[in-house]
């Protein structure tokens, strides 16, 4: 049981080396590089690993582009015509096609693992996907502040990226793999990508579920509770992967407790924490939303809760 890591990259030289030298024990290290103007590429080589230059996989809205989202949705979408739609879960999938072996292990270049590489592979011969945990966010002091389950590593089988989500999409069978940790270190002033324009693109191309969902969270990022109630709806309406799941009915209780239909929001809530009992988040915000004696029953609930099978 081989595995191929696939790392994308750009400018990425303060990450490169550290990363190669965390990824000993994988059995072919991959590069798709975007064009790095630094010493990424150089490094990359000296140390071993194959690079390649990835194509640009993008689109260019059009007016039937849009047309078609105010038909389906009933709202101008946020591209206009001309605007330019990359498709990072392409180059994504693309790069996938290009490992030797049938497992292939993705993390980001500022993310590092940490596992016993020898006990991981002894999973591979059964399952499709290892989950393990990832951290998210740090504390000042380095310790874990935001953990939740996230698979890089899979069968080459596996159903792979959406057009803007990178994440794999869970299929086939799952083990989350006991020791394993992927850490996430940002560089200072790191920021986060505006998505709204394709996410919304993709979900009149192709709609994705994953997408769809992330849909309804962006316009609740931005206090559009109206629009991501209708596109967290149009998702429940053939979702089935329960830690997704419960994401969407938190978000969309959310919406309507800013809406001030507060019965609303509880009844979501409540259906919420009926999907996934041991989902922190979900207790929480239910006391949040409720007075004594209930919120500190809910809070109680919430401190004991395990964040078994939760998406974040």
């Amino acid at each position: 049981m081989k595995i191929s890591a696939v790392i994308m990259v750009c400018d990425e030289e303060h990450n490169i080396r550290d990363l190669i030298d965390n990824l000993k024990g994988c059995d072919e290290i991959l590069i798709s590089d975007d064009g790095s103007t630094d010493n990424t590429v150089k490094i990359a080589k000296e140390m071993g690993a194959k690079v390649f230059r990835r194509k640009r996989n993008m689109e260019i809205a059009t007016q039937e582009d849009i047309d078609k989202f105010v038909e389906r949705f009933g709202w101008e979408p946020a591209y206009t015509v001309g605007t330019e739609i990359h498709n990072q879960g392409a180059n994504r999938n693309d790069a996938i096609k290009k490992a030797k072996y049938k497992w292939v292990f993705m993390p980001d270049a500022d993310e590092r693992v940490t596992w016993n590489i020898d006990n991981v592979k002894k999973l591979l011969k059964n399952y499709d996907q290892i989950v393990c945990d990832f951290v998210h966010f740090h504390k000042p002091d380095g310790s874990p502040e935001m953990v939740f389950p996230v698979t890089k590593l899979f069968r080459k089988n596996s159903k792979y990226y959406t057009r803007c989500h990178e994440t794999i999409i869970p299929d086939g069978r799952l083990v989350k793999a006991e020791g394993m940790q992927i850490d996430h270190w940002q560089k200072p002033g790191h920021t986060q990508p505006n998505v709204l324009k394709t996410l919304e693109y993709s979900v009149i191309k192709d709609n994705e579920l994953r997408d769809m969902f992330y849909l309804g969270r962006e316009y609740f990022t931005y206090g559009e509770y109206d629009k991501s109630i209708k596109i967290i709806d149009e998702y429940l309406k053939d979702a089935q992967w329960v830690p997704e799941v419960v994401e969407a009915l938190l978000i969309e209780s959310q919406c309507y407790w800013r809406k001030e239909d507060y019965n609303k929001a509880k009844a979501i809530g409540l259906d919420a924490f009926r999907h996934n009992p041991d989902k922190k988040n979900a207790a929480l915000w239910l006391s949040a939303m409720h007075i004594e004696p209930w919120k500190s029953k809910w809070q109680y609930i919430a401190d004991n809760a395990t964040n078994k099978d939760s998406l974040f």
